[in-house]
């Protein structure tokens, strides 16, 4: 589900070493910052956002650290094959955008569905 920062949060807890985090959605005003700090702390994490709230989380990081670990896309699509372009063999990715799925999909079921169509997909 993942629709607030802290369950993003959590899931890089869960899962240490993952390699891509993809975030974003319908923006509602939630601030990010705790979020942010997170990602900054986690060299080798890449972040994929994705719609409203990725634009805003991809700013925010952008303007703390330049580097080249940071990616937006509008669509939940273009983030997918991101992902697999730089996803080392064996690598993770976790679908944890911390925002809304509304706006480009009916609710987060859809998103997660999509999501595992397009890992299908491009991770043939």
């Amino acid at each position: 589900i993942s629709t607030i920062p802290e369950s993003a949060v959590e899931a890089l807890s869960a899962f240490p070493a993952a390699n891509i985090l993809i975030v974003g959605g319908m923006d509602r005003g939630i601030f990010y910052q705790k979020l942010t700090d997170v990602i900054l702390k986690n060299p080798g994490l890449n972040v994929v956002c994705i719609s409203d709230t990725g634009k805003k989380i991809y700013n925010e990081l952008k303007a703390q650290n330049n580097g080249d670990k940071y990616f937006y896309f509008e669509e939940l699509s273009s983030a997918i094959k991101k992902c697999y372009e730089i996803l080392p063999e064996g690598g993770m990715v976790i679908l944890s955008p911390a925002a809304a799925s509304f706006g480009q999909f009916k609710n987060f079921e859809e998103r997660g569905e999509v999501f595992k169509s397009l890992a299908k997909q491009y991770g043939v």
